[in-house]
């Protein structure tokens, strides 16, 4: 809720779909315009990373992940699988920025 606010002004919004407290994953759904905003990794990074690891600590929250889709969907099944698939898919485009991603 803490992150919301700015999201809303934006005119976009922010929807936690799942959490898994194994992995300390948090999966979100951006919509609005945030869901097409350049900025939108950034905003989760930045902000929601930050605010949760600030709430939770280093120990119980390790990542947020973005998850795609309607928000009539049912949320994805958040495993260990799930978010090392995704971040598979992601990995070319984060080492074109020239980022790492670790799976």
């Amino acid at each position: 809720e803490e992150i919301r606010p700015y999201v809303i002004n934006d005119g976009g919004n922010i929807e936690v779909v799942g959490v898994s407290e194994e992995d300390g994953v948090v999966a979100v759904r951006l919509l609005g315009a945030c869901a097409s905003c350049a900025s939108s990794q950034a905003t989760m990074k930045g902000g929601v990373e930050s605010v949760l690891r600030k709430t939770f600590g280093e120990k119980q929250f390790k990542e947020v992940i973005n998850v795609n889709g309607d928000v009539g969907q049912a949320p994805p099944e958040l495993t260990k699988d799930a978010v090392r698939d995704h971040l598979k898919s992601i990995q070319e485009r984060v080492r074109g920025y020239g980022g790492v991603v670790k799976c």
